[in-house]
């Protein structure tokens, strides 16, 4: 047998070693979440809430962070929680609230992120998932936002007929004098 063919019989249960010793660690790490995609619909200046279930699939405690990927649609929307740790086949409900500007309308695509690091410090391994979100904003305002308009119209519908009572019967109070 010659030399080169030695190196290379030697070689690949070398190869082979460092695979599965390089890939054990990644196993113990799992994710899952549910459901697969996101469509919310928001009035504007309204909010709307969605839940995520996010599930550690794997044999071992990991500890997993939620994100919007996008910087444009970070200020929308409230993640809670944003960082937890859950056992092995373990299970968490993640709320996100979403509030979009006032300005905001139309349709919007903005991603999810969902991250697992097995615990520890220091460099790791980790597995991930962008859930994508379809985001359908009305033009119509939402309830509240209706409520307090009728409610200014109203007090200034009371402070002009308040005003002009006041106005009317001070005319007669100098008429009379």
């Amino acid at each position: 047998m010659s030399i080169r063919k030695a190196r290379g019989l030697l070689f690949l249960p070398l190869a082979a070693l460092f695979l599965l010793l390089v890939t054990a660690p990644v196993l113990a790490v799992g994710l899952g979440v549910t459901p697969e995609k996101l469509n919310i619909e928001v009035s504007r200046g309204g909010s709307a809430t969605a839940m995520l279930s996010i599930i550690n699939t794997g044999n071992e405690e990991s500890n997993y962070k939620v994100y919007v990927e996008e910087e444009k649609y970070k200020g929308w929307f409230v993640i809670e929680p944003e960082e937890f740790t859950l056992p092995a086949q373990g299970t968490k409900a993640v709320e996100l609230t979403i509030r979009p500007p006032l300005t905001a309308s139309g349709e919007h695509e903005a991603r999810i992120c969902i991250v697992s690091l097995p615990p520890g410090e220091g460099l790791a391994i980790g597995t991930g998932i962008k859930v994508p979100t379809h985001i359908h904003i009305s033009a119509m305002l939402s309830l509240p936002w209706i409520i307090g308009i009728v409610a200014v119209v109203a007090i200034v519908i009371v402070v002009f007929v308040l005003w002009r009572r006041r106005v009317l019967t001070d005319r007669k109070t100098h008429e009379t004098k």
